[in-house]
Order: C-alpha cells, then sequence, then structure tokens
C-alpha cells in the first residue's frame, strides 16, 4: 500500500526488527537515503519530510501522481483548442 502512494520509494516491514523501512529513490540531486520508524504513520511522516526537503524533479510533494495524458487529440468533427 505504502509502494503505491510514494512512487519510486521501496517500502517494507522488517520482520526480524520489527521496524519499517523506506528506501528512496534517486533523484536529480543524487539524494539517495534509507528511512526507518517504528510504525507505518511514523514511515509516513518521515517520508514526507524527505520529499518536502527534496523534492522529486517534476512535481511539487504530495502533489500525487501526475495527470495522465491524453494524446489521442480531440475527436473527429471537433476543433483543436
Amino acid at each position: 500500500m505504502l509502494n503505491r502512494r510514494f512512487e519510486g520509494w521501496s517500502v517494507w516491514f522488517g520482520g526480524a526488527t520489527g521496524r519499517w523501512w523506506a528506501l528512496a529513490p534517486r533523484w536529480g540531486r543524487g539524494v539517495v537515503g534509507l528511512v526507518e520508524a517504528g510504525s507505518a504513520e511514523e514511515l509516513v511522516l518521515r517520508i514526507n519530510q524527505v520529499e518536502l526537503a527534496y523534492p522529486p524533479a517534476g512535481r511539487h510533494p504530495f502533489a500525487g501522481p501526475p495527470e495522465p495524458v491524453d494524446r489521442r487529440g480531440p475527436p473527429p468533427g471537433e476543433a483543436a483548442r
């Protein structure tokens, strides 16, 4: 679930450690990091802190996934705007 919420992040629960972990994606500034927390809620807060400090290239932090682009053009008979 958290993997879908945070695009590019690898998130898992460490059975041996009893902790939540997330590996940050590599962004334009070369930021790579491992984030650890005692709960899923705490991990979400920490990931948000990282994304706020180092926003992923091309989108604002917390903006969600990019909107899909319709490349088909206007329907037949309708003028392009």
